[in-house]
């Protein structure tokens, strides 16, 4: 699954593999831009602000099946970081959520939008 974290100096982190998440900058992370291939997903991504911890995990379905593919999750609070630290099987990696109160925020979701879609081929998504 692609992603790109956009952060607070301006500076943008693209990744797809666990290397990349592990190796992604930890601090000042304001906007998480992931991959959505769901075909009732016009935009071809979703985008997650405002989570306080942003947590790279395996992607686990609604019956409990656990797949080989990661995804950036978000924990809304130390709860949340909690049970990620007690459940999570393999190796952990947590982003701090920053919040900006400014025009600088708006520039970077601004940004984040306009990027459009992560695909690498021509693809139909909208931005």
């Amino acid at each position: 699954m692609k992603w790109r974290l956009y952060y607070g100096d301006g500076s943008i982190y693209d990744g797809e593999t666990d290397a990349d998440a592990f190796n992604a900058p930890t601090l000042n992370v304001v906007i998480l831009k992931q991959e959505d291939k769901t075909p009732s997903n016009w935009r071809g991504y979703t985008l997650r602000h405002g989570s306080v911890f942003l947590t790279w995990e395996r992607i686990v379905l609604s019956d409990g099946t656990v797949l080989d593919e990661s995804r950036w999750g978000g924990k809304d609070d130390v709860f949340g970081l909690m049970d990620y630290y007690g459940y999570h099987v393999g190796a952990q990696k947590v982003l701090p959520g920053r919040e900006i109160h400014d025009e600088t925020y708006k520039k970077i979701c601004t940004i984040a939008a306009s990027d459009g879609c992560l695909c690498a081929e021509p693809c139909d998504h909208k931005v």
